[in-house]
């Protein structure tokens, strides 16, 4: 009897592990489903704001968008600054000297259209100051992220005589959203701190809630 006993407990120990691996294996493979539909969202959403900003720059070419006679592209091996808040850069004296021959054609502040071909993403950046070193611009992390940049590559940059915006259309989310009462004065003062361009389809965080 005392064997049957035990061979009773091991044989219910053994289902209960069995039945503990089962349920493990199909959390797993749950959460395994769960990232690659996250991930394939992601891709999608990323496809989408990147074809808006491809026609978005085929509109404005085709338009022939004037910069006020000033023709100016420079190409500029980029390097990260932790320092540079939203659309900013820091670009070499060289560039101001340059631009400076076109007289009172150039607008200020100075805007640039900044293009990494490897990805073909553009978006537009303002000035901080012309301190960065000979052939290169330095970069914050918004730029860096939205312009899918890689260390070691180049950039395009080209000066731009942007119009004024008079009205933008937002989209914000994210699970912190709801921690702000008044998320739009937030966000209208991070904007008026921090960019003084938009491009179209450009995402960028203020305090973890995602905006577009």
């Amino acid at each position: 009897m005392e064997f049957e006993f035990k061979s009773a407990v091991q044989k219910r120990q053994a289902e209960q592990r069995k039945r503990a691996a089962q349920f493990r294996k199909r959390q797993e493979h749950a959460q395994k489903i769960r990232e690659e539909a996250a991930a394939r969202t992601e891709e999608m959403l990323q496809a989408n704001t990147q074809r808006k900003i491809q026609a978005h720059m085929v509109e404005v070419r085709d338009q022939g968008a004037p910069d006020g006679g000033v023709t100016f592209e420079e190409v500029l091996q980029w390097l990260p600054n932790d320092t540079l808040k939203g659309d900013r850069v820091d670009l070499p004296q060289e560039v101001l000297e340059k631009l400076q021959t076109f007289g009172d054609k150039v607008k200020f502040p100075l805007m640039f259209e900044i293009y990494n071909q490897s990805k073909d993403t553009r978006l537009h950046c303002g000035v901080r100051e012309f301190s960065a070193p000979a052939g290169q611009v330095l970069v914050g992390s918004q730029l860096v992220r939205g312009l899918g940049l890689k260390l070691g590559e180049s950039v395009w940059l080209r000066y731009k005589a942007l119009p004024l915006c008079t009205s933008v259309k937002l989209v914000a989310s994210g699970s912190t959203l709801g921690d702000y009462r008044d998320f739009r004065s937030v966000l209208e003062r991070f904007l008026s701190a921090n960019f003084c361009t938009l491009s179209l389809g450009q995402v960028f965080e203020v305090g973890g809630v995602k905006v577009q």
